[in-house]
């Protein structure tokens, strides 16, 4: 079996671009007797052996490879292996990276077997592209870039433990916005948002339309007062923000429990007038209090 070949075995099953980098040099190094393997992808580097004094070498290669596009070999500067192999890894007929190969001795004999593994290498990393842009898309909003429902679910489903709290947050007049402005202009709108409630310090994720989900490991007052912050920031821009925030003090309320408070905060919310916070503290499953009788509590 061709060693390109073997490789491709090696690499069966690997869904993560880390564990396939750190598998591939390892493979170069044991099946070319190599001093140091390095890789260039895109902007990132990587190297069996960390050594800066090879970066400064490889610098003046790449140059060379970017240019011509074809394989480059001979012997090191000082003080480093020997001899080296260096491949241009191409796509689209654009220089994207590139493989060196280090040995005490010349790799001329090698110079096939090293091409075809690094062009089976190339297509594996294609793959994995192909495999967490998929991922990517799985898990987040494709509008906003926050997280979707479903995996927002997913994530914080065994994070209710203690003083934890779900806020639902809602664009106020978004419909109005959308019909006047159109839908170009909603979109962007709930992206500038979207954008905002990145900083916030919980997880996030759209919730669904113009309503955002966060989740905040946070104790009643201190949930509050960030979510009061969050809703001042929007005030002077192009539209105001609406929150229902529900926060546990007990373990034994289910993600249902949180969500369905969360939601009768908003609705009180949005009956109120709008561009406010309403928060339900869930004493237990059968006590819910609002933030003013929590804080006579000491809550």
């Amino acid at each position: 079996m061709k060693k390109g070949y073997e490789l491709a075995v090696a690499l069966l099953g690997i869904l993560d671009r880390q564990s396939a980098v750190s598998v591939a040099l390892d493979w170069f190094v044991h099946s070319f007797n190599a001093a140091n393997v390095t890789l260039y992808f895109n902007k990132d580097r990587w190297q069996v052996f960390d050594n800066l004094q090879y970066s400064g070498f490889e610098s003046k290669i790449i140059t060379v490879l970017s240019d011509s596009k074809t394989v480059q070999s001979g012997v090191t500067v000082a003080g480093l292996a020997g001899f080296y192999l260096a491949v241009p890894i191409i796509k689209n007929r654009e220089f994207v990276g590139s493989l060196f190969v280090y040995s005490s001795q010349s790799l001329a004999s090698f110079s096939e077997d090293i091409l075809l593994s690094v062009s089976i290498f190339q297509k594996a990393l294609d793959g994995l592209s192909v495999h967490e842009d998929v991922e990517k898309k799985a898990i987040h909003d494709g509008l906003t870039g926050l997280y979707n429902r479903d995996y927002f679910s997913f994530l914080i489903r065994d994070k209710l433990v203690g003083e934890t709290s779900v806020a639902l947050l809602d664009i106020d007049d978004f419909k109005s916005f959308n019909d006047t402005r159109g839908h170009l202009e909603g979109d962007r709108l709930l992206k500038c948002i979207a954008d905002s409630l990145k900083s916030v310090n919980g997880v996030v994720c759209r919730y669904g339309g113009e309503e955002f989900a966060i989740f905040l490991q946070m104790e009643p007052k201190k949930a509050n007062a960030e979510m009061e912050l969050l809703r001042q920031r929007f005030e002077s821009g192009e539209r105001t923000v609406s929150i229902g925030l529900a926060t546990k003090i007990e373990d034994n309320v289910s993600y249902q429990d949180m969500f369905q408070e969360a939601d009768k905060a908003l609705y009180k919310a949005k009956k109120q007038g709008k561009n406010r916070v309403i928060q339900h503290v869930i004493i237990n499953k059968n006590l819910v209090i609002d933030s003013q009788q929590a804080a006579e509590m000491g809550r």
